[in-house]
């Protein structure tokens, strides 16, 4: 079988230029770490690191929602703490406001402070989060809910606000301001079925101190009010730092699990140094080899073969 010089020539540089190519691919392998950068490297492999970094993907979303939702979550209960402490400040007032040994000017000066209290609770009804929106606002996030005007004017949305923190499992993270201080459309004095809202009883609890009312008219009524409110508050903070708690866990959860799924990554497609350190010589002798034979190979002529 008669080869010609262009054969001879086209095949050692066919056979320099793949093992050129093979020692190239796994420089590349030992300089990255890795050693799948295209499907065709290990389809099957790369197949499952692409599972694995989509799984990646979700969890990081479900983590993003949890500390978005943390934190809402934290500045309701910081909130709530305070609306607790100033109810059972004026608990401790409307207990003052009715002992019968008050003259009506001590009990002026108490009602005055009930108004600043009032206004307080006004004030951290208002509470906003770090990203602008109010705690107690429902849906209405950009919308004051208790107007210094009139309390009654605010938007009193009893929309909540809900994340999904796994699949298929979505959790509500605000506090109405409904749940915290009751209708605002109800009046001062209402039905025994239909408790006013906070305001209403600071308000009447002021009234019975500056008027003059019965004292027994603060401890049936006012107290009663006061008592039922604070019993909320505390319920809404238990529920609150139940929900905060749960979030804990499930991040704790995520990152144990993204632990993991990044060690079965790295097992997945992480060079083996060792292996592919032999290969680099095995592949860079033969690359030698390859260029020394063509050395001797490639300038054969016919005038070689005559002299």
């Amino acid at each position: 079988m008669r080869i010609s010089n262009n054969t001879m020539i086209e095949h050692a540089m066919r056979d320099i230029g793949a093992n050129k190519v093979r020692v190239a691919n796994v420089q590349r392998d030992i300089t990255t770490g890795v050693r799948i950068h295209r499907g065709s490297d290990d389809p099957t492999s790369a197949a499952r690191a692409a599972a694995l970094r989509q799984q990646l993907a979700v969890n990081g979303t479900y983590a993003e929602n949890i500390d978005r939702a943390g934190d809402f979550l934290m500045n309701t209960d910081e909130a709530l703490t305070k609306l607790n402490d100033a109810m059972v400040r004026i608990r401790n007032l409307a207990l003052q406001g009715a002992s019968g040994h008050l003259q009506q000017s001590d009990k002026e000066v108490i009602a005055r402070e009930v108004t600043e209290l009032r206004e307080l609770i006004r004030t951290v009804g208002n509470t906003k989060d770090a990203q602008g929106r109010y705690l107690f606002g429902g849906l209405k996030t950009q919308t004051e809910p208790l107007p210094a005007a009139d309390v009654t004017l605010g938007p009193n949305d009893a929309g909540t606000m809900s994340v999904e923190v796994a699949q298929g499992s979505t959790m509500t993270y605000n506090v109405t301001g409904f749940q915290v201080f009751g209708d605002l459309l109800a009046p001062a004095v209402a039905p025994s079925n239909f408790p006013p809202n906070v305001f209403g009883t600071l308000d009447e609890l002021a009234s019975f101190l500056n008027g003059g009312t019965n004292d027994r008219s603060i401890t049936d009524t006012s107290l009663a009010r006061i008592d039922a409110h604070i019993d909320s508050l505390s319920a809404l903070r238990t529920e609150v730092g139940a929900r905060i708690q749960r979030l804990d866990l499930a991040k704790i959860r995520y990152e144990d699990m993204n632990m993991t799924l990044d060690g079965l990554l790295q097992d997945t497609e992480a060079t083996d140094i060792a292996d592919a350190s032999l290969r680099l010589n095995q592949y860079e002798a033969a690359f030698r080899a390859s260029l020394s034979v063509g050395a001797r190979a490639l300038p054969l002529s016919l005038v070689d073969f005559l002299r």
